[in-house]
C-alpha cells in the first residue's frame, strides 16, 4: 500500500517538476530586478557605467536570438544560442564643472605677506627635497609651531595617481611620516583595490603640520600653505589626482561645492598650463568613523578602476 502510494505521488511530482523550475526561475528573476532597481535608483549612472555594470555582473552574452515562452519547457522552445562575448572597452572619462566658484576671501596683511614668501619659495624649488627643505624651514604658519613635526609628501616622485588630503592627524605628527596609523592602512587599501600600492603612488596633504586637536584648519592656514601643494603638483606631475574629503578639494578645485555634489565625479585641476584629471572620495578618517560611506566609497574605486 505504501509503495503504490509513494510511486503514484512521486510521478504527480516528477510530472510538474517543470513549474518548480519556472517558480524558482520567476523568483530569482524578480529578486534580480530589485536589486537592479535598488542601484540604479540609488546612483546617478550614466549608460556606460550601467552596461558596464552589467559586463562586470557576468552578463556579456543575449540569452536567445528568439524570445522564449518560460511557460512552455518543450526542448525545441528552450535552446540557447550562445553569443560571442563583447570585450569590455575603458568608457570614456567624462569631466564635469563644479559650478559654485570659489571666491577669493580678504586676508590681513600678515597672511598675505605669509603667502608671498611661501610662492616665492615654491617657485624656487626645482625638486621635492630642494621644495622639502623650504619648507622645514618657513616660519610664516602659525601651525608649524604648535606640531611635533613637518609632515611632507612621500611616495613615487613620478607617480601617475597623486593622493591629496588636507592635513596630517596625530599619528602621522608623532611619526612625521604620512598616512600611517589607521588612517594609513585604510588608505593602503583603498589603493590595492585600484591596483596601486603606496609606493606606487605619491601621497600628500595640502598642509604639512597637524592642526592642534586635529581641528578643521581656517582659510589664512591653508591659504599660506597652497603654494606648497600646487608645487608638488606641479613637480610630480601626475595623470591622475584623488582628493581626500571636501576641505581639499574645495581649496584644489577651487570651487564651494559640498562633498556630495562632487564625489565620485571626474573633474579637473589646473596648475599653470597643465591640466589634471581628478575625482574626490571620502577621506579615510571619515571613513572610520563613519563605515556606512564606505558603499559609496567602493562605487567610487569602481569608477576610478575603469578610468585608470
Amino acid at each position: 500500500m505504501i509503495i503504490q502510494f509513494c510511486k503514484v505521488y512521486f510521478k504527480e511530482y516528477l510530472a510538474n517538476f517543470n513549474w518548480l523550475i519556472y517558480l524558482v526561475a520567476i523568483f530569482l528573476l524578480n529578486k534580480t530586478y530589485e536589486l537592479v532597481r535598488k542601484k540604479f535608483m540609488t546612483e546617478n549612472l550614466s549608460n556606460i557605467e550601467i552596461l558596464n555594470w552589467f559586463i562586470d555582473a557576468g552578463i556579456d552574452v543575449t540569452i536567445a536570438e528568439e524570445p522564449v515562452d518560460l511557460t512552455n519547457f518543450k526542448k525545441e522552445n528552450t535552446k540557447v544560442i550562445a553569443q560571442p562575448a563583447i570585450a569590455a572597452k575603458k568608457p570614456e572619462t567624462i569631466i564635469e564643472k563644479p559650478t559654485n566658484k570659489r571666491q577669493a576671501t580678504t586676508l590681513d596683511s600678515e597672511t598675505v605677506k605669509a603667502i608671498e614668501i611661501a610662492k616665492s619659495i615654491s617657485d624656487k624649488a626645482s625638486s621635492l627635497e630642494e621644495l622639502k627643505s623650504e619648507i622645514e624651514k618657513f616660519e610664516g604658519c602659525s601651525l608649524k609651531f604648535t606640531a611635533a613635526n613637518t609632515v611632507f609628501g612621500a611616495g613615487d616622485s613620478n607617480a601617475r595617481i597623486m593622493i591629496i588630503g588636507e592635513a596630517p592627524d596625530s599619528d602621522d605628527d608623532r611619526s612625521g611620516k604620512i598616512y600611517s596609523g589607521k588612517t594609513g592602512n585604510l588608505l593602503d587599501n583603498i589603493l590595492k583595490s585600484i591596483g596601486f600600492e603606496r609606493n606606487s603612488c605619491y601621497l600628500s596633504n595640502i598642509l604639512p603640520w597637524r592642526p592642534p586637536g586635529n581641528r578643521t584648519p581656517n582659510e589664512a592656514e591653508i591659504n599660506i600653505c597652497m603654494p606648497f601643494i600646487l608645487k608638488q603638483i606641479e613637480l610630480v606631475d601626475p595623470e591622475y589626482i584623488i582628493l581626500l574629503g571636501g576641505n581639499a578639494a574645495n581649496y584644489v578645485l577651487e570651487t564651494n561645492e559640498p562633498i556630495s555634489k562632487i564625489r565620485g565625479k571626474w573633474l579637473e585641476v589646473k596648475v599653470k598650463e597643465k591640466t589634471i584629471k581628478s575625482i574626490v572620495i571620502f577621506q579615510p578618517s571619515y571613513l572610520l568613523k563613519n563605515t556606512k560611506q564606505k558603499r559609496k566609497t567602493w562605487l567610487d574605486l569602481i569608477r576610478i578602476k575603469k578610468i585608470i
